[in-house]
C-alpha cells in the first residue's frame, strides 16, 4: 500500500516541479518582451539591465525575430515556453538555470539582447 503511494507522491511533485519551472520561464519570457518593447518605445540608443533568473528545466533558449523561447525538459518530453513580441529581438539568451543580467539596447531594427 504504501509503495504505489510514493509513487503518486513522486509523480504528482515531478508534476508540479516542472510545471513550476514551465511557469516560471513563461513569465521570464514575458518580463524579456515586455522590457525590450518599453526599451524600443524610448529610441536609439536607450538601452535597460534586466536581472532574471532561469529555472532549472531549461535546456535551450534562443531569440527568433519577435520571439523569446526556452525549451524544457519534462517527464513528457520537450516544453516550448514563449512570448511573442512587437518589436524584433536579436542576440542571445542564457541556455540554462541560473542568475543572469540581460543588456537590452535600442537600435534602428528593434532590440539587441546580451548577457553576463
Amino acid at each position: 500500500m504504501i509503495i504505489p503511494l510514493l509513487v503518486i507522491f513522486y509523480g504528482y511533485v515531478t508534476d508540479s516541479n516542472e510545471f513550476r519551472a514551465f511557469k516560471h520561464a513563461q513569465e521570464v519570457a514575458a518580463k524579456i518582451v515586455n522590457s525590450a518593447e518599453y526599451v524600443y518605445s524610448l529610441g536609439k540608443p536607450s538601452q535597460a539591465t534586466v536581472r532574471i533568473n532561469l529555472p532549472s528545466y531549461v535546456v535551450a533558449s534562443s531569440l527568433s525575430d519577435r520571439e523569446v523561447l526556452f525549451n524544457l525538459t519534462t517527464s513528457n518530453g520537450i516544453a516550448e515556453a514563449y512570448q511573442l513580441s512587437s518589436v524584433n529581438l536579436t542576440g542571445d539568451l542564457p541556455k540554462k538555470e541560473g542568475v543572469y543580467y540581460l543588456t537590452l539596447v535600442a537600435n534602428e531594427n528593434g532590440v539587441e539582447i546580451s548577457y553576463k
